[in-house]
Formats: structure tokens, C-alpha cells, sequence
């Protein structure tokens, strides 16, 4: 029997933080500015779920293509060949499971080393990702940087996405994860508390079907270029336009 290929992860994480936008608030504001947002239906004011607008975010959502450079992703470069579905999950203690984010993986892009960031050209992923590395480094790892690569994953812009239902809340993913064979069990950590598994390997066998089943849920797609375009439009002031 032919050994199934490795081509996705489930990445399990604490509940992201909400916030939500208005985005007639934006539009009163400069509505050429934000042309082509249009991933939010006819609801006017919307859930955005990310770890932050300012400081150390990982995935970084506020960008054309979405980033994973640091959180959860084995550092062995072996791990990454031929993936392509990353999905993002975390769940309540009733036993439900919120997918947040869905990346299509399109590149793997290489930093120069351990500890030489890439840059791109938008500024909040540059200050707010790639520079936190500091963050995200041992000092084995700063030590031996020209010894290893860090790589950088980046979404697919039309196929990567924050999945939402009819009602802009996070779909519940439970069942389609069971339908696939794939289980998220809690550990408990040493103080009794329920843990997240780190890392969820999909196959050739589940992979794919399980990133369909989503797309087939979300009654609404959010995606990188649309919360790129709002990011950049709020820019510091985002007390204006936005509540948590």
C-alpha cells in the first residue's frame, strides 16, 4: 500500500480576539478608498477575528497574502514539502470547533537566514510580522542563524480566507473534521486546564475535501485583500472604526 503524502495541517489556537468594523463608518470616511472590498455582503458592520491591529501578530491576516512565519510551523524545512492547506481551529469546551483562517498555501518564501526578515510592501505586515522575529527566536537559534533558514508561508490571495456564516460569526467545523476522520482531543495541562493539540497532520485522503466542506459552509469569504484595504485605511486610528 503507497504511503499517503503529508499535504496540510490543522493548527489548533486560544479563540482569537473579535473585532468589529463598521464599515459605513469607513465609507463615510473615503469610500474610493476602499474599492474593491466587497467579500462582506450587505451586513454593514462585521466580526474581523485576528490576534491584533497593532504589535506581534502570527498568522498576519491584514495583508494581500495571508503570512505564517513563527506560530506552530515545525522549523525542519522537510515538514513543508508539499503542503498546501493550513487551517486554523480552535474550540469551546462543549466540544465545538471554529474554523478562523483557511490558507492555500502559494509560496515558500526563504529569509536569508534564521535572523534576516523578509519585507514586502505593506507596512503593518512588515512592522507588525516580519520584524517581530526577535519574538519568535532562541538564543540557540540566534546563535546558529547562519545555520538555519526560517521560511515564511504565504496564503493564496483568492483562495485563502476567514470563513463566516449567513450571520458573519465563524462557522462550526466539528462535523466535517469527523466526517474526515480527523479528531481534536484536549490534553490537560499540569494545572488540570484543557490544552489545544499543537499540530494535526492531513493527507492526501482528507486534505483537500476538508478545505471544499469549508469553502461549501462559509455563507461569507473574508479575504487578505479586503482586511489589507481596511487595515491601510484605519491606519493608527483604528479607535475610530473599530470595537473589540
Amino acid at each position: 500500500m503507497a504511503t499517503e503524502e503529508l499535504t496540510g495541517y490543522i493548527f489548533p489556537h486560544p479563540k482569537r480576539t473579535e473585532f468589529l468594523v463598521d464599515l459605513d463608518e469607513l465609507n463615510r470616511n473615503d469610500l474610493r478608498k476602499l474599492a474593491g472590498v466587497n467579500d462582506f455582503g450587505k451586513l454593514r458592520k462585521w466580526k474581523i477575528f485576528a490576534d491584533d491591529l497593532k504589535g506581534n501578530q502570527d498568522p498576519f491576516v491584514w495583508n494581500k497574502n495571508f503570512l505564517n512565519s513563527y506560530c506552530k510551523k515545525p522549523w525542519n524545512r522537510k515538514y513543508w514539502n508539499g503542503i498546501k492547506y493550513i487551517i486554523w481551529v480552535s474550540s469551546t469546551d462543549d466540544g465545538k470547533i471554529y474554523c478562523d483562517l483557511v490558507m492555500l498555501i502559494k509560496e515558500y518564501s526563504a529569509w536569508e537566514n534564521f535572523v534576516t526578515p523578509l519585507y514586502d510592501g505593506n507596512l503593518f505586515a512588515n512592522r507588525d510580522h516580519y520584524a517581530r522575529f526577535e519574538e519568535h527566536t532562541t538564543d540557540n537559534q540566534r546563535n546558529n542563524a547562519n545555520n538555519m533558514t526560517r521560511t515564511t508561508l504565504k496564503g493564496d490571495s483568492d483562495k485563502s480566507f476567514q470563513p463566516l456564516d449567513e450571520n458573519g460569526e465563524l462557522i462550526e467545523i466539528s462535523d466535517i473534521l469527523r466526517s474526515n476522520n480527523v479528531s481534536i482531543i484536549k490534553a490537560k495541562d499540569k494545572n488540570g486546564k484543557n490544552v489545544q493539540n499543537n499540530i494535526i497532520k492531513l493527507y492526501d485522503s482528507n486534505s483537500k475535501q476538508i478545505y471544499e466542506d469549508i469553502i461549501e459552509r462559509s455563507a461569507f469569504k473574508i479575504k487578505g485583500n479586503s482586511l489589507a484595504k481596511i487595515r491601510a485605511f484605519m491606519n493608527d486610528e483604528i479607535d475610530k472604526f473599530i470595537n473589540t
